[in-house]
This record gives C-alpha cells, sequence and structure tokens, in this order.
C-alpha cells in the first residue's frame, strides 16, 4: 500500500515536470526563428515587427532584421494545414476563419473566429470583394467535392448545398442577402429562399474583374493556426496584436498569438518549378518507338518530383574510411532533367541570384553523369559535370540583368545511362 507521504512525492514531482513542460512550451511559443534571405536565421522573442523592420531580444542582446532581407518569420509549432472549416476568402486571396456571416445590401458582417478582444471580433466587408465562403465545416470526399466545385469556371454565382447523402451539389444564379436562417437567391429571374442549414457555401462570381483589387506583392503572407492566411501590405505589432492591412485595403487587428508563420518570400523568390518555360526539349539518345512517347514521355521535365515519383533529392556518397554511409536529403521544390534537356525561361525583373543543389537521382547515382550548362542572355554563367559518385554541387550565379536563361542537361561520360539530374531548391533571389 502506498504511503500518504509517497503519494505526495509522487503528486510533487509530477507537477514539476507539467510545469516544466508548460514552461518550455510557452517559452517556444514566445520565440520566433527569423530566416534571411541569405539563408541565415536567428531566433530570439519578437519584440518589435513593423512594415520596414523586426527586432528579436535573444541572449545577444536586441537584434534588428529589415523585412526587405526576411524570407520568413517560423514559430514552433508550425501551424498545421489548413481545413475546410468556416471561413472567407476575399478576392486578393486573403482567408479568414469565421463563426458567423451575414450580408445586408452591399456589406457583409463577418464574427471572426479566434482569441479576439470582443471589440474586434466583427468585420465589416463590402460584399464585392469576397470571392466566396464556407458556412459549416467541410472533411474528407466533402473537402474535395468543394474543391472541385471552386475549380469550375462559372459565369454567375454559385450556392453549394450539402445533401443529405452526405455529398454536395450546386445551383448557378445570384446569391441574394444571407441571415441567420435564410440565403436569399436568384435563379433564373425567379427569388427563392433556402434554408441556411442545408448550405454548405457560397461561390461569387467575380470574373469581369471591376471588383478585383490591383495585384501587388504583399509585404508577407500570414498564416495562422485557426485557418487565417492574409496578404499584408502593412503590418505593426501593437499590445500582443498585430494591426494589418490587407492587400485588398481591409484593415483589422489579429491576435500575434495565432500567428503560426509570416511568409516574406513573396516579390523576393521565385522558385524555377513555378515558372512557364518559353521552350521546353528533351532530345533521347537513341529514336524511341512512337508507344513509348506516347506512353507520357520518359524524358520530359518533372516539377517539384522526382522521375520516379516522390520528392526531389541528392545523395551525399559514404566513405569506407570513415564507415559512414550514404545519406540523402529530400526538397519538395526543384526540377528533375533528363539528359538531352533544354529548358529557356523568361526571368522576371530585379533578381539577382540563381541558388539550386545539383546532383544525380539518388536511384540512378551509380551510373549517372551528365554536363550542366547555364547561360544567362547567351552568356555562359556555369559549365559543370554533375556524376552520382560525386557530392551534390551548392550552385550560385549571379543573374543581375539577365533577362533569358537558358538550361541545358547534356550528356556526359557515360552516355545517358542514369542521367537523371535533380536541380534542387532552384529559385532566383533579390
Amino acid at each position: 500500500m502506498v504511503s500518504q507521504h509517497t503519494r505526495l512525492s509522487l503528486f510533487i514531482a509530477l507537477f514539476m515536470v507539467v510545469a516544466q513542460w508548460a514552461f518550455a512550451a510557452e517559452g517556444a511559443r514566445d520565440n520566433v526563428t527569423a530566416t534571411t534571405l541569405d539563408g541565415s536565421s536567428l531566433s530570439g522573442k519578437l519584440h518589435a515587427w513593423t512594415d520596414q523592420e523586426v527586432k528579436l531580444v535573444n541572449a545577444d542582446g536586441e537584434q534588428t532584421i529589415r523585412t526587405a532581407e526576411l524570407l520568413s518569420l517560423q514559430w514552433l509549432p508550425p501551424p498545421a494545414l489548413a481545413t475546410k472549416t468556416p471561413r472567407i476568402e476575399l478576392v486578393d486571396g486573403t482567408i479568414f476563419p469565421i463563426d458567423d456571416y451575414v450580408t445586408q445590401s452591399s456589406e457583409a458582417r463577418v464574427t471572426l473566429h479566434g482569441d479576439f478582444l470582443s471589440d474586434r471580433r466583427q468585420l465589416a466587408v463590402p460584399v464585392k470583394t469576397v470571392a466566396g465562403v464556407i458556412l459549416k465545416d467541410i472533411e474528407g470526399k466533402l473537402a474535395t467535392q468543394w474543391d472541385e466545385i471552386r475549380g469550375q469556371e462559372f459565369v454567375s454565382d454559385v450556392l453549394v448545398i450539402h445533401k443529405q447523402e452526405n455529398s454536395l451539389d450546386y445551383i448557378e444564379g445570384v446569391v441574394g442577402d444571407v441571415s441567420a436562417a435564410k440565403v436569399k437567391f436568384s435563379l433564373n429571374g425567379q427569388s427563392i429562399e433556402v434554408d441556411r442549414g442545408k448550405v454548405a457555401g457560397m461561390s461569387y462570381y467575380r470574373g469581369d474583374g471591376s471588383n478585383n483589387t490591383a495585384e501587388e506583392y504583399p509585404l508577407c503572407v500570414l498564416h495562422g493556426r485557426e485557418g487565417l492566411r492574409a496578404k499584408a501590405s502593412r503590418l505593426e505589432l501593437a499590445d500582443g496584436q498585430l494591426l494589418l492591412t490587407t492587400t485588398g485595403g481591409l484593415k483589422l487587428a489579429w491576435p500575434l498569438g495565432d500567428i503560426g508563420l509570416a511568409d516574406f518570400t513573396a516579390g523576393k523568390v521565385v522558385f524555377l518549378s513555378d515558372l512557364e518555360p518559353i521552350s521546353e526539349t528533351w532530345t533521347s539518345l537513341v529514336g524511341l518507338p512512337k508507344s513509348l512517347e506516347l506512353a507520357g514521355g520518359y524524358g520530359r521535365p518533372r516539377r517539384d518530383g522526382s522521375a520516379f515519383g516522390g520528392l526531389l533529392g541528392v545523395q551525399f556518397p559514404g566513405d569506407q574510411a570513415t564507415s559512414t554511409t550514404a545519406r540523402e536529403q529530400t526538397f519538395t521544390k526543384g526540377l528533375a532533367l533528363r539528359s538531352r534537356t533544354e529548358i529557356v525561361l523568361q526571368l522576371p525583373r530585379g533578381f539577382r541570384q540563381f541558388h539550386a543543389i545539383a546532383g544525380i537521382e539518388p536511384q540512378t547515382s551509380a551510373s549517372g553523369d551528365v554536363m550542366l550548362t547555364i547561360d544567362g542572355d547567351g552568356r555562359r554563367l556555369l559549365e559543370i559535370q554533375v556524376a552520382g559518385h560525386q557530392l551534390p554541387q551548392e550552385i550560385e550565379l549571379n543573374i543581375a540583368g539577365v533577362k533569358k536563361l537558358t538550361i541545358v542537361v547534356d550528356y556526359g561520360q557515360n552516355l545517358d545511362t542514369g542521367d537523371w539530374l535533380n536541380l534542387c531548391n532552384a529559385r532566383i533571389v533579390k
């Protein structure tokens, strides 16, 4: 039988463990890691945040980082993948999680979801700036159906209905006022009222462009733990709240504790896999039968994925002398290029650096061997051999003023056997 003294000691020990865990968790939430354009990172407690700079405090004192040099601010734990919970999406791409959405005439009254001060929970939004609204939780196959509906190019508003057999259907027409009980909808000139409980959401037609905001890069994109995705053009930290203005001109305050990531890459970093090439050609070493060409183009370039499926990767060879085994590093962005491939890209203005990690696909590293050349406006910027037995090579090129980038992956010293070059994390940076 456990004595009362033993039980008390166990309780105190358990309390101390829980208290230490809670303190550590709270400390982690208070700290943020800033990553800059040069790839370096700095962690500390967020002290100040404006359009121009971020100030962190750590053991070395106060550290100031200009927002122009930032790639991201990251809190722990990172925000989870957004689910289809009730939310409003604006025409500039900003998404807010909501508890309620009602409209009257040209104005929408939104009740925001989250840890808000009571006087900041309500938000007035012009209906013309709303692209779509989800009114109830949508999961599983319903989320897939929602994406399929939103992906269609309608020329009218769409009312999405939640059917009894647990599926979604839609009606094209004109969405009218939304109340707590009904959604007014005009169908073929006839006005009807639909019980709100049957409505999963709605999509507003904004295809004529008259209500769209001017296209601009945001200062950053804020990702929240409750589903926030705000394109902020201005912001300032005050009393634990982020006072932000979206690229569409909407002003509101958001709790700092909800923010998990601030992404500053827009307009500063562009991944090559996100650019549409001027031209993209692959030439096989020997002629292929038509059946193989029709099977999907064996040697065609792959974007953001390996030629064999899954993530792009490079392999760091092992060393028998030190008994180290080979290890692989994977990436979510980049290009997989077969010899012989030529890609020509038109670069946006203002970018100064090209960065990438080049290596042979790990599954073919035993035989892969290619020549990689990169030209800028006809001027040779890089010419290197990349082989599977080598270490992956980091590439840094000055592309200031370059308008057209040409990448060629040519045959190396082993004909085309295993010639899959992975150009990982390939990006241009201002």
